[in-house]
């Protein structure tokens, strides 16, 4: 038959491993609680991201809308430029030709 302090030896020790085990899952317990917290606060922040993400592309957006928009005005506001600026040319051209057939017909009167 076995020894009766062998056999509470071994009782003792596996006493002490099971609570050296029970003291590991409880550890392994609170690790996975703070993963799990962890985890809720990561995806919280990916939600918000991804809010903030979309919320700089519809700005972006509006962004690009207006730029087109200014682009095509200052085209036209361009074009309106060069049109008036032919304009004053050209009156300025017809004034000189004036101004000469006036010169000339007063220098005819008055020779």
């Amino acid at each position: 038959m076995a020894n009766p302090e062998k056999i509470s030896e071994d009782v003792a020790k596996l006493t002490l491993d099971v609570e050296l085990v029970k003291r590991d899952v409880l550890q392994f317990n609170k690790i996975l609680e703070k993963l799990d917290t962890t985890n809720n606060k990561v995806q919280e922040l990916i939600t918000n991201i991804s809010k903030i993400v979309s919320l700089h592309e519809q700005k972006f957006s509006v962004i690009e809308k207006e730029q087109a928009n200014t682009s095509d005005e200052m085209l036209d506001f361009n074009i309106r430029l060069k049109s008036l600026e032919k304009f004053k040319w050209n009156i300025s051209g017809g004034l000189t030709i004036i101004s000469l057939i006036v010169g000339y017909i007063i220098s005819i009167l008055f020779s």
